[in-house]
């Protein structure tokens, strides 16, 4: 019993987590291309761990992607890239010259930067750093995966989330090596929009990518845009 009360009152005295984890833009939902919104969760990771929304389904084993269909030929490559240099990411990187970066959003859980293409494809690419107090009450990388793609079951508009096995679950960036988990997340009308998110302890703190696409652009995104990008990465410190 006393051990009981003592991890109750442990719980208790973590400070709660109000960090952002999921860009949660879905542009086609919406029709437009929005600012990128901010979901906030409320209360520790440990307690929403092994939530994955009632509506999020796993694939079979051994499901990949489905190949982009021919609308998805055709991105425009980049041209040139832009470089980008954040102390409160402690992060730098490149990205195509002709996106949108939006204001860094610093709070005392998280730093994050959203970074998206033209309305016309889309794809939006955010990086968080969370703050040492929000790191210390994380327990893993996937802790972090799990709760960015079961948040997506409650958004408005969004009537399945499946789980989809990465190509690669643990790619090296920054020469660091991270764990990826990706999914589809369907839309009431049909569309199907892809995800991916990618975590990683660095010294002491915790940092998510998230990468968001329509699902006949993502293969392509991937390609032309999202590996130059995280082959640019590296930590500052």
């Amino acid at each position: 019993m006393a051990g009981a009360k003592g991890k109750e009152s442990s719980a208790r005295s973590r400070p709660k987590i109000l960090s952002i984890i999921a860009p949660l833009v879905l542009v086609p939902l919406v029709g437009v291309l929005a600012t990128l919104g901010i979901l906030y969760i409320n209360g520790d990771f440990s307690a929403r761990n092994n939530s994955n929304g009632s509506n999020v389904h796993a694939v079979q084993s051994g499901s990949n992607t489905p190949a982009p269909s021919s609308s998805s030929s055709g991105l425009p490559s980049p041209s040139s890239f832009k470089k980008l240099s954040d102390a409160d990411l402690n992060v730098s990187l490149q990205y195509p010259a002709d996106w949108t970066q939006e204001s860094p959003q610093k709070t005392a859980a998280s730093s994050v930067l959203g970074i998206h293409s033209s309305q016309q494809f889309g794809i939006t690419f955010n990086v968080v750093r969370f703050s040492d107090t929000s790191s210390s009450s994380i327990s893993d990388p996937n802790q972090i995966n799990q709760v960015a793609i079961s948040q997506f079951s409650g958004q408005q508009g969004v009537s399945n989330v499946q789980l989809l096995k990465p190509a690669n679950s643990q790619p090296t960036i920054g020469g660091a090596k991270w764990v990826q988990a990706e999914a589809m997340v369907i839309a009431t009308n049909g569309l199907k929009f892809h995800i991916a998110t990618i975590s990683v302890q660095h010294n002491k703190d915790y940092y998510n990518i998230q990468v968001f696409a329509p699902d006949d652009y993502y293969s392509e995104a991937v390609q032309k845009y999202i590996q130059p990008m995280l082959s640019s990465w590296q930590f500052l410190s």
